[in-house]
């Protein structure tokens, strides 16, 4: 389902209208479509987004290559390139930060949000962000991965723990609220696949474990976002152990 647009510029002194534009992918055979209705006037510069659609779910590099089909165009500037080199990291995922460096291609709302042993109670590498009224969100988005099979189940810890020395469990309250999400688009949309209120989050200073099934995204590539909402007190929130399952594909001869 990714799009191929392609940008017009009519450098000519007459409008221009009903001709055909194409694209291909690795010099595969073209997809030509007719621009319809849509009128490009001189100097003016449009944007047609090709109706037939590719997958980047092939090795990389793609290499797009799109142009004007007119017969009768006179000019050597139609055609571009374009190469793609999708960043899709393989499964399984298994971070539990103790590197101490926050993930390559990770993103997060928080300069720094990994904490060291035993900074708040913690007993390893986490990330962490100490939410309240002054700092109500946290958000944490993985890397792009896939593609995804029937069994992928993603499972993380989480905690809530009283700011300043974590050793006290926070009573979290409806208003606080943690929601996994899961984009198939690279971060264009998100659906939110769980989400849990305070009042449903029992107190501990232990790490509650969650798992979610992921087969809904079966061959898809996704980015995980997990954020939580705040709602009172002043607490830790703590992340660790993020994993996505994999089957690898084993074949085996054996002689006796």
């Amino acid at each position: 389902d990714d799009i191929v647009q392609l940008s017009i510029l009519n450098a000519g002194l007459e409008a221009q209208t009903g001709f055909d534009v194409a694209y291909s992918i690795n010099g595969g055979t073209p997809i030509i479509e007719n621009v319809g209705t849509l009128i490009i006037q001189p100097e003016q510069e449009v944007v047609y987004a090709f109706q037939t659609t590719f997958s980047s779910l092939i090795p990389g590099p793609i290499e797009i290559r799109a142009w004007i089909a007119t017969s009768d165009d006179l000019s050597l500037n139609d055609t571009t390139t374009f190469v793609l080199n999708p960043m899709l990291l393989s499964l399984p995922v298994s971070e539990d930060f103790e590197s101490g460096v926050f993930p390559m291609e990770w993103t997060s709302d928080e300069i720094n949000p990994i904490s060291p042993p035993n900074d708040h109670n913690n007993d390893s590498w986490v990330i962490s962000d100490n939410n309240y009224a002054g700092d109500p969100l946290f958000s944490l988005e993985s890397a792009a991965y896939g593609p995804l099979e029937a069994t992928s189940i993603l499972s993380f810890e989480y905690r809530y723990t009283e700011w300043l020395a974590g050793t006290e469990p926070t009573v979290t309250t409806p208003e606080d609220i943690l929601r996994v999400e899961v984009s198939k688009n690279c971060g264009f949309s998100f659906d939110t696949i769980w989400i849990q209120t305070g009042d449903q989050h029992l107190p501990t200073t232990d790490f509650t474990q969650i798992e979610l099934s992921l087969a809904d995204y079966l061959g898809e590539s996704i980015i995980i976002r997990f954020t939580n909402t705040w709602g009172a007190s002043d607490y830790w929130f703590d992340m660790d152990n993020i994993n996505i399952n994999a089957c690898a594909v084993f074949a085996i001869d054996a002689e006796i």
